[in-house]
């Protein structure tokens, strides 16, 4: 599944996109004041002559046209008017573009469109260049809002052509011409030079140090990542947006729970998509205007308890969906959501042709749009509900039309990746060329101009230029050799994962399907065989994980603890507390250590949920004189006879503590404790 979706619909995907869109077009219309547009155009009627009058009007829209003010069109209106009369055409284009500017930000697109239309017709013959780009700008932009890729692309590709041949303009508004292009790029599934695009606006947003342009483009960065399914790019380019606002209202709290909790789903990282959307709706309840964003919360944890396999949960958070979503009295736009709540509450309650009557409605209107992501989902879903209505015909059916459209979004997401990584590369060796030309003309004028030291300066500048080529050289090649051996380790990981993975899974799913078509006498093998497949799939899964380069830092390994907790000791009613915060946790760390600390973590509590008849366990992580240290305590009644310091599994934590150079040590007080100390310098 795919939820970076831009266009706006009642699909399937939209969740996450969608969420992020309508913030954007929605946060002009919060807390807007009223004007007196009336007593404005009063004022303005008593003053002669008409030019004078046109001159008062213009001042007054010139302070609005990028307020948030409400009830000012009458007044752009007027100026409009009184102009066509008297201004020439740059001066009335530049008041179009302003009206347009405003109206665009009412949400009345349409109308800035139209007081556009004679101008964008006459653009060529403009004269002023900055005006004519700010008409391009400006019309390039309700394109952009109203999800017209096409005629935004054309129109903004001129206007930042025009800024890369020297015309001067604020950065900022560089940045967001360059954003904007992206946005309809990728829009337009062109992600090599969406990529392109939207690192220029990244890169003249930082030089500009504005913050609102940075965070800006790091949400479009971190939805372009999300659309060809690398999420994990996709949520650290929307966490980085955090280094620029100090303190997130809840709006960007809510909306970030719902971009993480769905892209923790796609993944089918179901524990940390239930955090997730619970932080999101912890901050229910939001402005009246952004309070559809309940709806995803409470949307995203009735998904995440279906396929957990959480009836109760699923009706408990289906009741509050219905509840929530007549309170808001939404448009028909959210439908799909209360649709979707539904099949699953219909298949939670054994109802299960009414969910299948529900499901086949959701299948009809993604058929009519040819979404594939849409067609996967929904084949997936079908899949589960005949699964657990005992018809594993259609059950294996929908299973394998999962799995087709699955390996297809696969490979065209690894080939979109590819081009754009691609693409970006290209771009960046032709701006190095530009830069080396640019470089030797400098030298060469240079040279020109001081005749009289042209030898030594040549010497000098070859000497320099020869020195810095070597270092370049030298330290280009150190670092290809390390980027070589993480990019082999996530190939290795992602080939693992996406290849024996979903083999695994798929001989799973219809190890249990075949498991429950067969009379119970002869269940016991296929039992046994869908009980190894799970473990494979799980062992696989550690081994993915712990392959993966882009997994060495701290914050993973938390992630991975959390999940492993959540998978164990949840189902056996043990709770489970984790302190972190004293752990520096974006610090990169080497991956053998990340591995034994994690597979000596796994041994603790798996022994915990096999022995210790445990209700509660403590786990607490922190740096602590310049190395790691671990405590994991639980309240078991006491030392168990299978849980004694002379087990394998406790030989084999304490052989993976040396092998990092650390030290583990176990003891009893109200429950067994388990501690790892180090290695040094883990912490630094």
């Amino acid at each position: 599944m795919n939820p970076y979706i831009l266009q706006i619909s009642s699909s399937y995907l939209l969740h996450i996109l969608g969420i992020t869109s309508l913030l954007l077009m929605s946060s002009g219309s919060v807390l807007q004041a009223q004007i007196n547009s009336d007593s404005i155009l009063q004022k303005a009627a008593g003053i002669t002559p008409l030019r004078e009058q046109l001159a008062y009007l213009d001042s007054i829209c010139q302070a609005l046209h990028t307020t948030t003010e409400k009830n000012a069109g009458p007044i752009f209106d007027a100026q409009m008017k009184l102009a066509t009369t008297l201004g020439d055409l740059e001066s009335n284009a530049l008041r179009a573009a302003n009206g347009a500017d405003y109206f665009h930000g009412q949400g009345l697109g349409e109308k800035g469109k139209a007081l556009l239309a004679p101008y964008l017709n006459k653009v060529d013959r403009i004269q002023q260049l900055n005006i004519k780009v700010r008409v391009l700008d400006i019309q390039g932009r309700i394109h952009t809002d109203a999800f017209e890729f096409e005629p935004a692309i054309e129109l903004l590709q001129r206007v930042v052509s025009y800024y890369e041949q020297g015309l001067e303009a604020p950065e900022v508004e560089q940045s967001r011409a360059y954003r904007n292009l992206g946005k309809n790029l990728w829009g337009t599934g062109d992600y090599g030079a969406s990529l392109v695009a939207l690192n220029k606006s990244k890169a003249l947003a930082i030089s500009a140090k504005d913050s609102t342009s940075i965070m800006d483009t790091y949400i479009s960065l971190g939805n372009l990542y999300g659309r060809i399914g690398l999420y994990d790019e996709a949520i650290t380019n929307f966490k980085k947006r955090y280094q620029y606002e100090s303190e997130p209202s809840e709006i960007t709290l809510a909306y970030d729970a719902a971009n993480f909790g769905r892209a923790y789903l796609e993944q089918k990282k179901y524990a940390l998509a239930i955090n997730s959307y619970q932080d999101g709706l912890r901050l229910s309840p939001l402005p009246d205007d952004f309070k559809f964003a309940t709806l995803y919360h409470i949307n995203g944890l009735i998904e995440c308890y279906f396929y957990l396999n959480q009836p109760d949960s699923v009706l408990l958070y289906a009741n509050q969906l219905e509840a929530s979503f007549r309170e808001q009295e939404q448009p028909e736009f959210f439908d799909f959501l209360i649709q979707q709540s539904r099949f699953f509450e219909a298949v939670a309650r054994q109802q299960y042709a009414k969910a299948e009557k529900i499901l086949q409605s959701l299948y009809a209107k993604a058929l009519e749009n040819n979404d594939d992501g849409e067609l996967m989902a929904y084949a997936f879903q079908f899949s589960e509900l005949y699964r657990r209505w005992k018809k594993p015909a259609l059950a294996l059916q929908y299973l394998d039309s999962y799995n087709q459209v699955y390996d297809s979004i696969r490979t065209a997401n690894k080939t979109h990746a590819l081009l754009m990584y691609q693409t970006e590369y290209e771009t960046k060796e032709k701006e190095q060329t530009i830069l080396q030309l640019r470089t030797e003309n400098e030298i060469q004028a240079l040279q020109a101009d001081k005749t009289r030291n042209r030898y030594l300066l040549g010497g000098l500048a070859l000497m320099l230029v020869s020195g810095l080529a070597f270092m370049r050289q030298y330290f280009h090649h150190k670092i290809q050799q390390a980027q070589k051996v993480e990019q082999l380790r996530s190939k290795i990981s992602r080939d693992l994962h996406d290849d024996v993975g979903s083999i695994l899974t798929g001989l799973s799913m219809q190890s249990e399907v075949l498991e429950q078509s067969l009379p119970v006498a002869q269940r016991g093998s296929i039992s046994g065989l869908a009980e190894m497949s799970r473990s494979a799939l799980s062992r696989m899964r550690d081994t993915v994980w712990a392959m993966d380069a882009k997994k060495d830092n701290w914050n993973s390994l938390i992630d991975r603890m959390n999940e492993f907790c959540f998978e164990i000791l949840a189902p056996q009613d043990i709770h489970f507390r984790m302190e972190t915060s004293e752990l520096k946790q974006e610090q990169v760390i080497p991956g053998d250590l990340r591995q034994n600390i994690y597979l000596i973590f796994k041994e603790a509590i798996t022994n915990i949920a096999k022995h210790a008849r445990a209700s509660e366990v403590e786990i607490i992580t922190k740096n602590r004189q310049q190395a790691f240290y671990l405590r994991i305590k639980d309240n078991g009644p006491g030392r168990q006879k299978n849980y004694t310091t002379t087990g394998s599994g406790l030989n084999n934590m304490k052989k993976r503590a040396e092998e990092i150079g650390g030290r583990v040590d176990f003891s009893f007080h109200d429950g067994f404790i388990v501690k790892l100390e180090g290695p040094a310098n883990a912490a630094s």
